[in-house]
């Protein structure tokens, strides 16, 4: 922390014109009240040295402590994050007798060494740790985290659609996700595969080669890895409604 030094030298005759400080630490000034960042603790002899106008000087030295400051530090892991899940923050400094955190979402602070956060909205955070020792003396620092929405659901298809035109289920298509990889297939009564795509917003118009498809039941086999790596395999019959 900065610390300020005031001199408070007086003269009887004529003016203070110069002063010299020596910090004990290598570093000098020649301010009248200079301020000053010790960057190790321990005890600091401190010399003043002032000369007046009429060219008298005089030292002076006086010893200052300086306490070991707490260092912020944290983590809170690697991997995504979702919103709703419990994020972990792990307290890495050194020095803190207590702490204050702000998570950027403008929620609860907390006061925890290492608390638990959930987001309930996705986006990019700026989470701060400020930590004090036993003497008031603080640090802080900040870290990012990005929250996504990656709840995760298995593939579903509707049990009939109306490829009409009207806007309205006019197409199937597989829902839930999000998918690394889809696969769809769908047959006629006759076993003919009518309709294939591997991309879950491509889906079927209930069309084959062009022509549209009569009013009944077809057969679908779908298969499905999430995000998370779960595979699915799912069949059953759709329906047209004309």
């Amino acid at each position: 922390n900065p610390m300020q030094f005031y001199d408070s030298t007086s003269v009887l005759s004529g003016s203070i014109s110069n002063w010299l400080w020596n910090f004990g630490d290598g570093d000098t000034s020649i301010a009248q009240n200079p301020t000053h960042i010790y960057t190790t603790s321990g005890t600091k002899d401190v010399t003043l040295t002032v000369t007046s106008s009429l060219g008298c000087d005089y030292s002076l030295v006086l010893s200052v402590i300086v306490n070991d400051a707490p260092v912020a530090g944290f983590t809170f892991g690697s991997g995504d994050h979702s919103i709703d899940d419990a994020v972990s923050f792990i307290d890495q400094s050194t020095g803190a007798t207590s702490w204050l955190w702000d998570f950027g979402d403008g929620t609860d602070s907390s006061t925890a060494s290492n608390p638990v956060h959930t987001y309930i909205t996705e986006g990019i955070y700026i989470v701060t740790q400020t930590v004090f020792n036993n003497l008031g003396c603080s640090d802080k620092t900040s870290l990012e985290i990005t929250i996504q929405d990656l709840k995760v659901f298995p593939p579903v298809l509707p049990t009939g659609f109306s490829p009409n035109g009207d806007g309205e289920n006019d197409v199937l298509l597989v829902r839930g996700g999000p998918f690394k990889s889809v696969h769809l297939v769908v047959y006629n009564n006759w076993g003919n595969l009518i309709f294939e795509s591997e991309d879950a917003e491509i889906g079927w118009d209930g069309s084959w080669n062009g022509t549209e498809q009569f009013a009944g039941d077809y057969v679908y086999t779908v298969k499905a890895v999430t995000i998370d790596d779960k595979e699915y395999i799912k069949h059953g019959s759709v329906s047209i409604i004309r």
